[in-house]
């Protein structure tokens, strides 16, 4: 059985930290590039806002056209 030295142990710290150290910069690159990609491929919320109401006002305006209409039809077919 050989014994392990203080040097030893020291040396095999460093290869640890090394390999953490890199570890951490891959994970930071990565996570960065996912920043990047997220914001260039969803829309922020504050900006999908006016969208939103626009779209949500024509399909209310549509549904309230076609109320009318259905009505409209229901009072001519009864009188």
């Amino acid at each position: 059985m050989s014994e392990v030295t203080n040097k030893d142990l020291y040396e095999e710290l460093g290869k640890l930290r090394h390999e953490l150290d890199t570890a951490d910069r891959d994970i930071e690159s990565k996570v960065s590039l996912l920043e990047t990609k997220v914001d260039r491929t969803y829309v922020k919320l504050i900006e999908f806002e006016p969208v939103r109401k626009i779209v949500y006002g024509l399909v209310g305006a549509v549904l309230l056209s076609v109320i009318a209409a259905l009505l409209g039809l229901v009072i001519r077919s009864s009188q």
